[in-house]
Formats: C-alpha cells, structure tokens, sequence
C-alpha cells in the first residue's frame, strides 16, 4: 500500500483562507485520520483508533517544523497569540468507521528569543505539529487554554466519552 502523504493534505489546507477554512479543516481531518487508517494493516475485526492534529489560526496551518530554524519561526509566531489545536479522532473497524473532531484554543505568553532557544533546546520540536508539545515544556509558555488540555496532546477525552456513548 502506497505511503500515506499527510504533507499534501496539510499544504492544500494552508491555501484555504477565510470563510471555508472550517469546512476545508474537517475534511482534512478526515482525510488525515482515514488515510492512517486505510494505511495501517489490522485485521476486520479489530477496533482501530486513529487520531492527527492541526495548529493552526483560521489563515496559517503550523504543520511539523522541517529543521530547528523553521522550528523557531513558528514559535515566534504563535507567541503573545491565540491559535487552534484541533485534533481528528477516527475508530474504524471492518468497513464501518466514524470521525470526529475537537477544538482547544491556546494562547501563548510573549516570548524572547533566549525563551524560544531554551524550548528547542528541552524538547523535540521537530515531531509535533506547531512545533510545541504541550505535555513537556511548551505548557511553561502557555497563558491561557480553552477547551481540553488532553486534546492538545493528541487523544482527546471527549473522544473517550464520544466512544462510550456508542459514537453518536
């Protein structure tokens, strides 16, 4: 099976701007959760959880940084603003399979440049997408969070809810 490319997704995402922008992030969501599931090898009857996630502000999508350098200018970007975390929970299994998303709004403090070095000196950067993880050191930057903090991380617990209630 051909590897999946969630660059693509992410670059056609970032060419959206304005009002569409929403519809486009669902699909891309979409997109990225099913092409991991697609791409995994599982047998029918196995349950599969996939999940992916996007920063991004409405007009910027932060993917994963390519080098320390790129690494430092999102940073230095989301710095003393307010930008989204919005991550895509996919179960599968066989043909049937649901996704959802969610949304955590996260607003970084001012930060210096001796501030940005010291974060991509303590953590692996170049992973995550936005180039922060908010699990290590990135919380120590965060101002103010609103939505579900686990979301930011990646597995968010109103997916576990959403799951216990049977996937509505």
């Amino acid at each position: 099976m051909p590897r999946f490319d969630e660059e693509a997704v992410l670059r056609r995402l970032d060419r959206r701007r304005g009002r569409g922008f929403p519809a486009a992030l669902r699909a891309a969501l979409a997109e990225l959760v099913g092409g991991k599931w697609r791409s995994l090898e599982h047998r029918q009857d196995e349950a599969v959880l996939c999940f992916d996630t996007v920063v991004h502000d409405g007009i910027r999508v932060w993917g994963k940084p390519a080098d320390r350098a790129e690494a430092a200018r999102f940073i230095r970007a989301l710095a003393g603003r307010e930008h989204a975390v919005t991550t895509g929970g996919l179960i599968g299994m066989g043909s049937w399979w649901r996704v959802r998303q969610w949304t955590t709004r996260v607003r970084f403090r001012k930060l210096r440049d001796a501030d940005i070095a010291r974060v991509l000196d303590s953590e692996p950067a170049l992973d995550a997408a936005g180039a922060y993880k908010i699990q290590g050191f990135g919380l120590s930057y965060v101002e103010s969070l609103r939505g579900d903090y686990h979301n930011v991380v990646g597995l968010p617990l109103p997916f576990l809810d959403w799951l216990r209630k049977g996937c509505p």
